[in-house]
C-alpha cells in the first residue's frame, strides 16, 4: 500500500467519526436543553468540527505530497 493511499484512507475514518461525535453532541444538547436545562445552544456542537476538519485537510495535504512524491 502507498502512504499516500493511507493518509486519503485516515481523512475518510475521521470524516465518519467527525460526523458522528457532531451528531452525538448536537442531540445531547438539544436533549439536555429540554430537560436538564442547558443554556448552550445545541449550534454549538458544530464548533468541534474545527479540529477534525484542520487533521483531515492535513492527511489530504499529506496525500496528495506523498502521491506526487512517488510518481516522481
Amino acid at each position: 500500500m502507498k502512504i499516500s493511499g493511507l493518509f486519503y484512507i485516515i481523512a475518510a475514518v475521521l470524516s465518519d467519526v467527525m460526523c458522528v461525535v457532531v451528531a452525538v453532541d448536537y442531540m445531547n444538547l438539544i436533549w439536555g436543553g429540554k430537560y436538564e436545562g442547558y443554556s448552550t445552544p445545541p449550534s454549538a456542537a458544530f464548533i468541534l468540527c474545527i479540529p477534525f476538519l484542520i487533521v483531515i485537510i492535513v492527511c489530504v495535504v499529506l496525500g496528495i505530497y506523498f502521491g506526487r512524491r512517488q510518481r516522481a
